[in-house]
Formats: structure tokens, C-alpha cells, sequence
């Protein structure tokens, strides 16, 4: 698993510090879509995301 100062392949710290939003911000996001979407349209989009950033 790569990680640059993320958590989980670091994702969500990557776009955060790429579009000047605050990680937390972004993390809380990503665990609401997963809490109202269900795990797979979330878990496809987020490993998507690990390959781009």
C-alpha cells in the first residue's frame, strides 16, 4: 500500500493538497458518500482515485 501522508493510500490528502482544500474536510465527505451510497460505488471511485493520484 503507498502512502504520502494519508491514511489509506493517501487519496484524500493528495486532492487536498492539489486543489488547497482541507483533508478533513475531504475525509468527512468520503465517509458520508460511503454511509449513504453503500460500500461499492464509493470503494470503486476511491481506488480509482489512488491510481490518478
Amino acid at each position: 500500500m503507498r502512502r504520502s501522508n494519508g491514511i489509506i493510500l493517501g487519496v484524500c490528502y493528495s486532492i487536498s493538497e492539489k486543489f488547497d482544500i482541507p483533508v478533513t474536510l475531504l475525509r468527512t465527505f468520503a465517509v458520508i458518500a460511503f454511509l449513504a451510497t453503500g460500500f461499492f460505488p464509493v470503494v470503486v471511485i476511491y481506488l480509482l482515485l489512488s491510481f490518478i493520484f
